[in-house]
């Protein structure tokens, strides 16, 4: 059968140095999960992207890595709202906002889209503060920091610091053929410019990947507990080891924040599978 296809980029400021994205329309729910993960495995991208239904802006979504199947990839939300605002599966208003929602079999979340004139002027996707324990340990200039949802389900390893000229060392460092046993998350917290910046070192001995929607959360959470306010922390910045990196504008509310991202179509047609 064939299908809608869109190629979308993410976390690049330049053009195809980013992170690219599938994105499949399957409106109709036709695709077994053995067919998308095996869609998956023959594109090799960073997470595959199947929309099953677009009734009444209550959209469903799989996410797949080559792998297995995911279910916390915030950048494969993007990805997927982005194309079916550009291809008008979504419906336009003429102006003002409207909310939709989007599912996938673990996960509920909300998207906002501003409209002026019967066009899309901005995308604001909302992200849940997790609920955690923390603890941390003080080294000279960083902060080793263990993060984990209080349901045990999620958890991560980061490291944070205050010191620009540190975070570059250890960007550089954490940027080689990973030997480490574990993930880590790298934070850097620019306080004359209210500013984030974060960086992903994964493990080739991983097996339960922390996805970007709770790297993000953990990020915000931590930096609240540590005594930051939600009006400081303006703009969330995810560097690349290509040196790319993707700046996303950031609202903090008392139980969730909301996240501005900048998308591109980069390849679109149709897929035969």
């Amino acid at each position: 059968m064939q299908y809608n296809f869109f190629n979308i980029e993410i976390l690049g400021e330049e053009k195809l140095k980013g992170v690219g994205i599938p994105v499949i329309i399957d409106s109709g729910s036709s695709l077994t999960d053995e067919q998308m993960q095996n869609t998956a495995k023959l594109f090799n991208a960073y997470r595959t992207v199947f929309i099953r239904s677009s009734v009444s802006d209550d959209l469903d979504m799989r996410v797949f890595s080559a792998k297995k199947e995911m279910f916390d990839c915030f950048y494969a939300e993007v990805a997927a709202v982005y194309s079916l605002i550009k291809s008008s599966f979504i419906r336009e208003i003429e102006k003002g906002k409207k909310e939709i929602k989007i599912s996938d079999p673990e996960n509920t979340s909300k998207v906002s889209i501003s409209y002026k004139d019967m066009k899309t002027v901005g995308v604001s996707h909302q992200i849940d503060l997790p609920q955690v324990n923390i603890e941390e340990k003080d080294n000279l200039s960083t902060k080793e920091v263990f993060i984990e949802t209080t349901d045990k389900k999620f958890a991560s390893k980061v490291i944070f610091t205050e010191d620009p000229l540190e975070f570059s060392k250890l960007r550089k460092e954490l940027s080689g053929p990973s030997a480490l046993k574990e993930d880590k998350l790298l934070v850097h917290y620019d306080k004359e410019f209210k500013n984030v910046f974060f960086y992903v070192s994964r493990s080739i001995n991983s097996k339960d990947l922390v996805d970007s929607r709770h790297q993000l959360g953990f990020i915000v959470k931590y930096l609240l507990e540590r005594g930051i306010e939600r009006e400081d922390i303006k703009n969330i910045c995810h560097l690349l080891n290509s040196g790319q990196y993707s700046i996303m504008e950031t609202t903090i509310d008392k139980e969730e924040f909301h996240v501005k991202m900048n998308a591109r179509i980069f390849a679109e047609g149709i897929l035969n599978i």
